[in-house]
């Protein structure tokens, strides 16, 4: 089930980004929705979240690789145990979104962004700009760090 789930996730992120590629303007401009609150607009980004290392796209992608392959070695480890069914769902949608930010370094060197918040409620975040992998890994980790403390 939580495989079928990360599937369905990986493949979202993929088709979401694809489209956006093919959609959105690629000169900078940006398509307000939500009465503002979300804006869309095309943003390639060779490096990590808010640009870390973005001079620096073949460490990044090296980097995130090995990150996220540790990752899903211990994620067989978690699903071959019993219980723990919210931990193990936090961590497919990690790993989806993980995995599909992966893959884009690998095709194209960088990672597509295409949304940016303008709520105000966290004003860091205003701006910048993220795709539905980036979602999903912070979604994800959430969950599961939470669900790993109520464990304890």
């Amino acid at each position: 089930m939580y495989l079928k789930l990360m599937t369905l996730l990986f493949n979202a992120d993929y088709a979401v980004k694809r489209y956006m590629e093919d959609n959105l303007a690629r000169d900078g401009r940006r398509k307000e929705i939500l009465d503002g609150k979300l804006v869309l607009r095309f943003v390639r980004n060779p490096g990590m979240a808010g640009g870390i290392m973005a001079a620096e796209p073949d460490k990044v992608r090296n980097l995130t690789t090995g990150l996220t392959l540790a990752a899903l070695t211990g994620y067989m480890g978690l699903l071959a145990t019993e219980g723990r069914h919210v931990q193990k769902l936090g961590t497919a949608i990690f790993l989806a979104g993980s995995l599909g930010n992966v893959c884009d370094r690998w095709m194209n060197g960088e990672v597509t962004d295409f949304f940016s918040t303008n709520t105000g409620v966290l004003k860091k975040l205003d701006g910048m700009v993220f795709n539905l992998a980036d979602v999903f890994i912070l979604v994800g980790t959430g969950i599961a760090i939470i669900a790993y403390a109520a464990e304890k």
